[in-house]
């Protein structure tokens, strides 16, 4: 679940680049810590995401914010970062 959408990884699993291991620890819980402080690409995860099935009612229970991409400065971080690996 990330920001209160669970998501139906099945058939993503194998193709995260990241790997099976870093998709497995977000299983049946609410992931949006995990997700938004491994991935700086806000624009790829989000079209990766619009791409994988919805589950309606998971039974998660939701963690409470703030989450890391509602700080500017992370999201600052994140821009700086994302600048640097690509130069």
């Amino acid at each position: 679940m990330i920001r209160g959408q669970a998501y139906d990884l099945t058939k993503f699993i194998d193709e995260h680049p990241g790997g099976a291991f870093m998709v497995s620890q977000a299983i049946g819980r609410d992931a949006t810590h995990l997700f938004e402080s491994y991935h700086v690409r806000d624009d790829l995860t989000r079209a990766q995401l619009e791409k994988l099935p919805k589950v309606a009612n998971p039974g998660i229970k939701l963690e409470s914010g703030p989450f890391p991409n509602d700080s500017k400065f992370y999201q600052k971080v994140k821009t700086r970062v994302r600048s640097e690996v690509r130069n």
